[in-house]
């Protein structure tokens, strides 16, 4: 128990000295922005202002399989792509309820899709 007391005195510190020495940093890009605007320097101050503009964007480096594994490995993206549309093309719920039905499904089935061929259309019967 004390050492949760005592991370969390360490921790609220450590945080208050962050937005400290963060809104200084802050105030300090402010007055320069200012400073550049008195001093009639033009471009100085509408690339810091731009600067300012921006957000952060976080860079990706993996996605989750269906089983919730993080793959990390660039060739190994496209193979998780392709599962993940599939599942989206060929929704086994779907494929389910026309299995339940007796409907043969019409369109394009997996292995045709693979290949790039259209199944042709059924005529239907009256």
């Amino acid at each position: 128990m004390e050492d949760e007391e005592d991370y969390k005195k360490l921790r609220s510190a450590c945080n208050k000295y962050l937005r400290a020495y963060k809104r200084k940093w802050i105030n300090d890009n402010i007055n320069e922005i200012e400073n550049d605007r008195a001093n009639k320097n033009t471009k100085s101050f509408f690339q810091k202002i731009k600067e300012q503009k921006k957000q952060y964007k976080g860079v990706v480096t993996g996605i989750k399989e269906k089983n919730g594994r993080v793959v990390e490995e660039e060739s190994q993206y496209k193979n998780v792509w392709i599962e993940h549309f599939k599942g989206l093309l060929f929704d086994e719920a779907t494929e389910d309820e026309s299995e339940a039905t007796g409907d043969e499904s019409e369109g394009m089935d997996e292995e045709s899709c693979e290949k790039g061929e259209e199944e042709p259309s059924k005529p239907s019967t009256l």
